[in-house]
């Protein structure tokens, strides 16, 4: 089971630690300098080219209006309890919390553009105060996270650099023991 220490000092302690981590054969170490230097090396491996939001979806595809006004109703009187009404409500089959990944904008507009429409205007944690019909279908949205389109913040991604920066670690040095073996007893 792999582990992460992440060690948030330069006391003389650490540092020995740091080295004696290094000396171990089955780790790998990276600074938190290796990750900032990626992410500023590569900034289109980290640039959004469009708004993207990340929503609650009440879905009622049956038509029923009155059932879509009546989540409503609720999501809009306790909003932190949306998932409970989407438990309730939703017809979208295995909609579980009804959350989507991110959307980009213009990907959510060419299937659903009234709801795209309305989160534009929407805050972070807002319940669009209307029911929003798509063709014969009745949505009620709830916006969890709207991120502007540019370079990502290093803060929101600097795990997932330090993630992928471990692995290729990892991988380096299987391949160079694999290579060391194969050397070792001439295996081609």
């Amino acid at each position: 089971m792999p582990y992460t220490i992440t060690i948030n000092d330069n006391s003389p302690a650490a540092m020995n630690f740091v080295k004696f981590a290094k000396s171990l054969d089955f780790t790998t170490v990276t600074k938190t300098k290796e990750a900032k230097k990626y992410y500023d090396a590569n900034p289109a491996a980290f640039t959004r080219a469009d708004d993207v939001v990340k929503l609650q979806l009440i879905g009622i595809t049956s038509g029923d209006q009155a059932k879509a006004d009546a989540a409503l109703k609720e999501a809009t009187a306790n909003p932190n309890n949306f998932t409970e009404v989407v438990k309730k409500y939703s017809e979208i089959p295995n909609a579980g919390t009804g959350e989507t990944n991110d959307l980009p904008l213009t990907e959510l507009a060419k299937t659903h553009a009234p709801v795209a429409e309305a989160v534009k205007a929407a805050q972070k944690g807002q319940v669009i105060n209307s029911v929003i019909k798509v063709n014969n279908e009745w949505y009620i949205v709830k916006v969890l996270d709207k991120a502007p389109k540019g370079l990502v913040a290093y803060d929101k991604v600097k795990d997932m650099i330090k993630n992928q920066l471990k692995i290729q670690k990892r991988q380096e040095a299987n391949q160079k023991y694999v290579q060391e073996i194969a050397d070792k007893y001439n295996i081609k």
